[in-house]
């Protein structure tokens, strides 16, 4: 959609979408308060169906998408792949406990990966072959399965907690109650809550930091487009390769064995280091290899042990808090990095930049750290 919206709208198409989010969530959450687990996955997967099944109908008649088309599609594709993910990671929160969580979310986040990889190759083959509106149906088909491997995961949790009493038993067709905003209202009180939103914003800067600056060094140093494309896709390659290696062995090995503040605390670490490093040595090999790490980290640890934080809390912020932080609050993080990071480029300079991010990334690490410590707490009072 990049060749039909143009880059220079952008930032409009990126504010949009932050106000997609902060719109959507407060009635994502009004349906929570409603509906159950067991209708609610049906019809978020429904919803986006009939979206999807509407593009498809709009650019087969058209042949090739307009501009306001492509415009809508782009946001569309964004609020639903972050609410769709959102929705499963809240789903899985909801069934498993954190020990189960620890064992399980790093080979579930690698399926993940594995999707989508599977999913570039497929539409790479296909896409001369099959026109757009056609491709378009496929993500139908796959929400359906989505729905098939819901199911059966909800029957075999229902069999492991047919014992509980009647109140556990009937929770998942039940509604959580309460109103649309309760998932704003439970951040702002809750602290652990907070501090998680904390945790992801300063991972946010750091991370747009570290992009940035490859951004501005590669188009120093390389001036052949093609060489830097060539650069980037190695990149890309290499943290897809370490990001499932991660997911399959280290995140389980780390949060089970080490506890999760450790498992939090260790990009955040490595990143401030390589911050040191481009402070004074800010080369496009070391700059390269600082953004592998943290995309690696990021994918293949951090987020893994972010979805295990959510374990310990209430159903209803399962859905409503972790909607919102995983939503608007992400998309959030976005708009506020980049104005922040221009800020930082006028005040200080952008070779400066860099020593201004180590403190930000210990900051980043000790709020890792705080916030593993504090589940640990709430998991053990759980399990008692």
């Amino acid at each position: 959609m990049g060749t039909i919206v143009g880059e220079k709208h952008f930032d409009l198409i990126f504010l949009a979408i932050f106000i997609s989010m902060l719109l959507a969530s407060p009635l994502f959450s009004a349906l929570v308060a409603r509906v159950g687990r067991n209708r609610l996955v049906p019809i978020v997967f429904r919803f986006f169906t009939v979206w999807l099944i509407g593009f498809s109908l709009v650019i087969g008649q058209t042949g090739q998408p307009s501009f306001w088309t492509g415009c809508v599609f782009f946001v569309w594709v964004s609020v639903f792949n972050l609410f769709a993910v959102s929705l499963f990671w809240s789903v899985l929160a909801d069934l498993f406990s954190s020990d189960q969580g620890k064992n399980l979310f790093g080979l579930v986040s690698a399926g993940g990966s594995l999707g989508g990889l599977f999913a570039s190759l497929i539409v790479g083959l296909f896409a001369g072959s099959i026109d757009t509106a056609t491709l378009l149906l496929l993500p139908v088909l796959l929400l359906e399965i989505g729905l098939f491997c819901f199911r059966r995961l909800q029957t075999a949790a229902e069999k492991m907690t047919s014992g509980n009493p009647p109140a556990i038993r009937l929770a998942p067709q039940q509604g959580t109650g309460g109103t649309a905003w309760d998932g704003i209202v439970s951040i702002l009180r809750n602290p652990y809550l907070m501090t998680i939103c904390v945790f992801l914003l300063l991972g946010k800067f750091c991370a747009t930091t570290v992009y940035l600056q490859l951004i501005n060094v590669v188009a120093n140093e390389v001036e052949a487009i093609e060489l830097r494309t060539k650069l980037f896709a190695f990149e890309n390659g290499i943290v897809q390769v370490l990001t499932l290696l991660c997911q399959l062995f280290l995140a389980r090995l780390l949060m089970s064995r080490a506890g999760l503040p450790t498992t939090l605390v260790v990009v955040p670490l490595g990143l401030a280091l390589g911050f040191l490093g481009l402070a004074f040595a800010p080369t496009i090999w070391l700059t390269f290899g600082v953004q592998i790490v943290v995309r690696s980290g990021t994918f293949g640890l951090l987020n893994p042990a972010r979805e295990v934080l959510f374990t310990v809390v209430t159903r209803d912020e399962k859905y409503k808090a972790k909607n919102f932080i995983d939503t608007a609050v992400f998309r959030g993080g976005d708009v506020a990095t980049s104005q922040i990071y221009k800020f930082l480029i006028t005040a200080v300079g952008r070779t400066n930049i860099p020593l201004v991010a180590i403190p930000c990334a210990l900051v980043w690490a000790s709020t890792g750290w705080f916030v593993g410590t504090l589940q640990s707490r709430l998991a053990g009072k759980k399990s008692s």
